[in-house]
């Protein structure tokens, strides 16, 4: 066996386990967002007000964080799609939102947006996430 061989079998298994967080880190905004929408107890989805319209939102969605070099910030945009990607900052972290409706009733417009900044690292262990504003730790059960 060769030295590239040996160390072939030791890059096989911290692959595996370097995709399988990958992965986590990809499902876990949306995991999130379910869960503070099962926990806020606000049905999943609502239609735009439009009569012809059959477009549905989720009440609580995840939405991506993307780094603006310019304001040295995170700008959040709208995704209510799942994420394809994971962004990753220099800090080692990885920067998420969720976006929350708020309404008067099920059947009133305006419905009110509101943003959650999160970051989010994984420590061997656990997801250790905290929300940007208030600096909280959040305890997301899984």
């Amino acid at each position: 066996m060769t030295r590239f061989d040996e160390l072939t079998k030791l890059f096989d298994p911290w692959r595996k386990t370097w995709v399988e967080q990958f992965q986590e880190h990809r499902l876990l905004p949306a995991r999130i967002a379910k869960r503070f929408q099962e926990y806020l107890g606000c049905p999943e989805s609502f239609t735009d007000l439009q009569p012809d319209s059959r477009e549905r939102h989720r009440y609580v969605s995840p939405t991506r964080a993307k780094w603006d070099e310019k304001i040295k910030e995170f700008r959040l945009e709208a995704w209510d799609k799942d994420f394809g990607e994971v962004d990753f900052h220099e800090d080692g972290f990885f920067y998420f939102g969720l976006r929350v409706f708020l309404e008067h009733g099920p059947t009133t417009f305006p419905k009110e947006a509101f943003w959650f900044l999160f970051r989010c690292k994984f420590d061997g262990s656990r997801f250790l996430v905290t929300e940007q504003k208030s600096r909280q730790e959040l305890d997301i059960g899984f």
